[in-house]
């Protein structure tokens, strides 16, 4: 026979675990840019956004993107490595980027070409756009 309280132990702390874990990524998608720029147009705002240890991403950031036309437009990348970010800008009618990852503006994707990129769990959580990585 199941213990009745148990059951209701079990679900609570599902509960709590899913509300935990929906405030985490909630935070690391809010969390405030330590670099923030508009793109040389003025239409996007590029912005470099550090990782949570509570993600294990320490040393970890990821950019956004923001349509400055459309403020609810956000594009996130995966997260990378911060010391091989250079934040160098660049636009022409195609493409916004810095140095190393590009946005296709009309296919709304991203172009990583970061040296020595490695994939982290985290990024599934955090990037909202496609992405391709190019080999260096």
């Amino acid at each position: 026979m199941n213990n009745p309280r148990r059951s209701i132990k079990a679900v609570a702390t599902l509960i709590v675990v899913v509300c935990a874990g929906l405030f985490v990524v909630n935070n690391e998608l809010t969390r405030a840019p330590y670099v923030s720029f508009a793109s040389p147009s003025g239409d996007y705002q590029v912005e470099a956004v550090r990782a949570s240890w509570l993600l294990g991403a320490s040393g970890m950031v990821y950019l956004r993107f923001v349509d400055k036309k459309n403020s609810s437009q956000v594009y996130r990348t995966p997260l990378t490595s911060e010391t091989s970010l250079d934040m160098q800008s660049f636009e022409d009618k195609d493409i916004v980027g810095i140095t190393w990852i590009d946005f296709n503006k009309d296919r709304r994707t991203f172009t990583l070409s970061v040296p020595n990129w490695k994939a982290h769990w985290a990024s599934f959580l955090i990037s909202n756009t496609p992405y391709e990585i190019m080999d260096n």
